[in-house]
């Protein structure tokens, strides 16, 4: 799985902890020191595309059901980590994540990347299922997302505003 830090910095968190598990130093992976470690490169974001249908109140319930079309996005700086495809009928007894999203950008404004990530989830076609793709698009246009002025509390800040304005379909 791509993460948003190695998107960003080329370390593999994943590879380098499971090193370190099997008893490499920090010093041993080029780690010792903070200049070891390449500057950021640009804006990442992840986002988890869920089979849910967001309430107007913000929560989510899960959903399931046959995906009649899984099409993800693509191109330079978006991949999707995913297990759907289409045909695929899903279980909603289990966790409801359908594919990770992580977006990347080399430039040096965060606007940028909230851009792309909103054009990667319009470009992302799933019929089926209930996703809350609807629901990131409009978290992703709020201008403190685009600002990069957010805080770890973002979506449960602003989750029922954005159930709120949610078109009606997407509540089905």
């Amino acid at each position: 799985e791509h993460t948003v830090t190695e998107e960003v910095t080329g370390i593999d968190l994943v590879r380098t902890q499971l090193q370190i598990a099997g008893g490499a130093t920090l010093a041993d992976l080029g780690l010792q020191a903070q200049a070891d470690i390449t500057a950021p490169r640009g804006y990442a974001v992840q986002l988890r595309i869920n089979m849910e249908v967001v309430q107007p109140d913000g929560s989510a319930k899960p959903t399931g059901g046959t995906l009649r079309a899984f099409e993800p996005p693509s191109g330079p700086g978006i991949r999707v980590d995913t297990f759907g495809y289409a045909g695929y009928t899903t279980v909603p007894n289990f966790d409801s994540l359908l594919a990770k999203l992580v977006v990347h950008v080399r430039s040096p404004r965060y606007q940028d990347v909230a851009q792309k990530a909103y054009r990667a989830l319009s470009e992302f076609r799933i019929d089926g299922v209930a996703t809350n793709i609807p629901f990131l698009q409009t978290l992703l246009q709020r201008p403190e997302f685009a600002a990069n002025d957010f805080t770890t509390r973002f979506v449960e800040l602003h989750a029922a505003e954005a159930g709120e304005n949610l078109p009606q379909r997407s509540r089905r």
